[in-house]
């Protein structure tokens, strides 16, 4: 499976000015041969906090309708943010569409990011996600990558894991370590799609959107091109290798579970 990560370098707060950047990478992944497509957090809007007027209806959100009509368009698997607002709430999600045009999935970012206030503008989501690409896909938004129970739920299910990101360039560092540690850990593919740029509060993005394989490696692009990467995903791949080294037989969770659950352990 071909796969593109793009460090999308959005205009701040401008959904039609980064909307036709995005387009142009759409077609550029396609004609280059990829399968899908991955773009980063708030990918048209940037990460703002600015929630009540950029959020859309869940059930008709403008943007979601561009990124089904590019899919068809162009053959092509889309993940990409958006900004939502259901039942009263507003939510930083991330939304998969077939190639086809449907939506697969919508998931609501289960850990807003309180460093910097997230949660006083987004509502948390309490459904993990995933889809059913080949091997199983599971999606995640950028602070989730910091709570690693997360991942080891959504690799039961899943050969490849999906973070998109808004992530600093000051801590840089923690992003490829973290992805790099889910990876080993769960022993999956973990895709990392990040940011470029310099955003409306003036943080500076390095966009290093990476894959790393289940043995902790770092996948090499097949092509680059500006800020996109296409990688080739051999997903059989972590079958054969989890065979090979059972890591996961020998998890303990009845213990772990005792553990979190006493008193003082667990954050009520």
């Amino acid at each position: 499976m071909k796969v593109a990560l793009v460090s999308f370098n959005s205009v701040w707060e401008s959904k039609d000015a980064s909307l036709e950047d995005f387009k142009v990478y759409v077609q550029k992944a396609a004609l280059n041969g990829a399968n899908c497509i991955i773009f980063p957090e708030m990918t048209l809007t940037g990460f703002s906090m600015n929630s009540e007027k950029l959020a859309e209806p869940f059930n008709d959100s403008v943007t979601i309708k561009e990124y089904q009509k590019l899919a068809v368009k162009y053959k092509i698997k889309l993940i990409a943010g958006v900004i939502l607002r259901e039942g009263g709430n507003i939510y930083n999600c991330c939304v998969v569409v077939s190639e086809y045009g449907d939506i697969l999935e919508i998931y609501k970012k289960i850990h807003p990011f309180s460093y910097s206030g997230e949660e006083k503008f987004y509502a948390a989501g309490s459904d993990l996600k995933q889809v059913n690409f080949v091997g199983g896909w599971g999606i995640t938004i950028c602070y989730d990558l910091r709570f690693p129970e997360l991942y080891q739920a959504l690799a039961v299910d899943n050969n490849v894991i999906v973070n998109i990101a808004s992530w600093p360039e000051r801590r840089d560092d923690h992003w490829q370590s973290l992805l790099k540690a889910r990876a080993i850990e769960n022993q999956v593919y973990m895709i990392g799609v990040n940011r470029s740029g310099i955003d409306g509060n003036d943080l500076h993005y390095a966009g290093n959107s990476i894959i790393y394989s289940a043995t902790g490696s770092l996948l090499e692009a097949v092509i680059k091109e500006d800020d996109m990467k296409i990688f080739d995903l051999d997903v059989d791949a972590v079958e054969v290798y989890r065979k090979s080294f059972p890591v996961k037989s020998d998890r303990r969770i009845d213990l772990y579970s005792t553990w979190l659950n006493k008193s003082g352990n667990v954050k009520k």
